[in-house]
């Protein structure tokens, strides 16, 4: 049984709820195949494989990473098809080492030359040289398949 609020405040319920309902939800990069996932059901083989977890673009999902090299921070240099992963990196603030990240070399060129790096845990691109996820230092330019890449993943 739905109730009615008179008055200011059931008007401002009501303008509050279909504002909700009209919020546009917020870019996840899921739909950009450049984008990055540590989430997918698929990666469960390869983080056995490696030893700890893994996150890979998401139209990498089921590649084999065998034989893909491990860098500090991967520049992109190379054949821009071939796969780079960046090694783990310890978390902010924290003494956990976060995921390795498994990319196409045409997506680390495309940090290096802007001047981004991806984050310790692989869910946001930076600025190089910060350390926090604040918006203002987030690479929002970065240009994926379906249009620029959201800066933050999920």
């Amino acid at each position: 049984m739905m109730r009615s609020l008179p008055g200011i405040a059931g008007g401002a319920f009501l303008i509050l709820g279909m504002a909700l309902a009209r919020a546009e939800p917020a870019p996840s990069g899921a739909a950009d195949p450049e984008a990055i996932t540590c989430n997918a059901p698929e990666l469960v083989a390869a983080s056995k494989e490696r030893g700890w977890p893994v996150c890979v673009q998401n139209d990498m999902v089921g590649t084999s990473l065998a034989n893909a090299p491990v860098m500090d921070r991967p520049s992109g240099e190379g054949d821009p098809g071939a796969i780079t992963c960046r090694a783990r990196q310890e978390l902010t603030g924290t003494r956990v080492m976060g995921p390795e990240t498994c990319a196409y070399n045409s997506f680390w060129a495309k940090l290096a030359v802007d001047g981004c790096v991806l984050s310790p845990g692989s869910r946001t691109i930076l600025r190089l040289g910060t350390t926090k996820v604040l918006r203002p230092l987030a690479c929002a330019h970065i240009q994926g398949r379906n249009g620029t890449m959201p800066p933050t993943f999920f």
